[in-house]
């Protein structure tokens, strides 16, 4: 994992005349999404070296991320991770990109608010585009963005165990059904079969 001391939003990545900037261009803010979502963007900057997508709870106080992807090539307008929400409680999520250059330094993408709706009705579907950023006129210098601090070699982050979704159907529960239904069926068979026994013993009388 790219490990990061802070967080900057889509609106940060302020690009300069010479280089593309690293975005996530797919899913928008607010859009909905179920099944396997696949994320779409850019990661082709000057002194790429590896790039990682992963997401959290939105508004989560512990600032939590669950790794997702890592990509090892430069990418242009193209996919960079599938995200399976299907294991994922509905809810607002947000999903970041983390691109680390051969200066140390690290340039972050947060597209938040995206809704995961696998479970329960889609509201009104309204996708925002990021705001354009403005490009420095030449000969000016940008202005200073925050600085993350890489980790030493990439390693997957360890997962914290989300919530069970309460619609998943588990092989014991549908184990426990069956024998159930088995069950009851044995009993009807022997109350019927002890009835017609009875039935024929009074009928000899």
């Amino acid at each position: 994992m790219l490990s990061s001391v802070g967080t900057a939003s889509a609106q940060e990545a302020t690009p300069t005349a010479s280089r593309v900037p690293a975005a996530i261009e797919s899913p928008l803010p607010g859009q909905a999404v179920q099944g396997s979502v696949a994320v779409t963007g850019s990661t082709a900057v000057d002194g790429f070296v590896a790039a990682e997508i992963s997401f959290g709870y939105l508004d989560d106080p512990t600032g939590t991320w669950f790794f997702i992807n890592q990509i090892n090539e430069p990418v242009t307008s193209g996919q960079l991770a599938v995200w399976d929400t299907t294991t994922l409680t509905d809810g607002d999520y947000a999903l970041r990109l983390v691109v680390l250059k051969q200066d140390g330094s690290q340039e972050v993408v947060v597209v938040p608010s995206v809704r995961v709706r696998n479970y329960t009705p889609i509201e009104t579907d309204t996708p925002t585009l990021p705001a354009p950023t403005e490009t420095p006129a030449p000969g000016e210098t940008p202005a200073p963005t925050e600085t993350l601090v890489p980790s030493p070699t990439p390693h997957p982050v360890t997962l914290t165990p989300l919530p069970q979704n309460p619609a998943e159907v588990t092989p014991d529960d549908i184990t426990t059904n069956v024998l159930y239904g088995i069950l009851i069926a044995v009993g009807i068979f022997a109350i019927l079969g002890l009835s017609y026994t009875l039935v024929r013993i009074l009928s000899r009388k």
